[in-house]
């Protein structure tokens, strides 16, 4: 999961357009527990006038994962309605070093209390 300590680094573009809020950011931060690194993510937020919420884009991890250490891109779509209820969908895109051959795909569910909120799910297996 992504430590609560994220932080913004950018934001690199800010505009309204019918009404919906349009954000293009970057953040930086550390997972922790079974995917353990420092992660850079850059997110295209569009924020409706009801308050629902969608984003998406892609993190770049130097992490370790099942003891082998090494890089990933993953991509990211995710939904969260009016009430803080959110859905994504996450999927590897590419890896490198110790984590050559390394896919995966997910989903987390859930409200957007905090870091430990929701249920996940994530299938993952390394190429021979």
């Amino acid at each position: 999961m992504l430590d609560p300590g994220r932080s913004v680094v950018a934001v690199n573009s800010l505009r309204s357009a019918d009404g919906n809020l349009l954000i293009t950011q970057t953040l930086q931060g550390r997972l922790a527990g079974d995917v353990a690194g420092s992660v850079e993510e850059t997110e295209h937020l569009v924020v409706h006038p009801r308050g629902e919420v969608e984003f998406r884009g892609i993190d770049v991890c130097s992490c370790t994962v099942a003891g082998r250490s090494g890089t990933f891109v993953d991509g990211f779509e995710v939904q969260v309605a009016s009430d803080g209820t959110l859905t994504s969908t996450v999927r590897g895109i590419s890896s490198g070093g110790g984590l050559a051959g390394l896919h995966f795909e997910g989903r987390l569910a859930g409200p957007t209390t905090g870091p430990n909120a929701g249920s996940y799910a994530v299938r993952l297996h390394f190429d021979p």
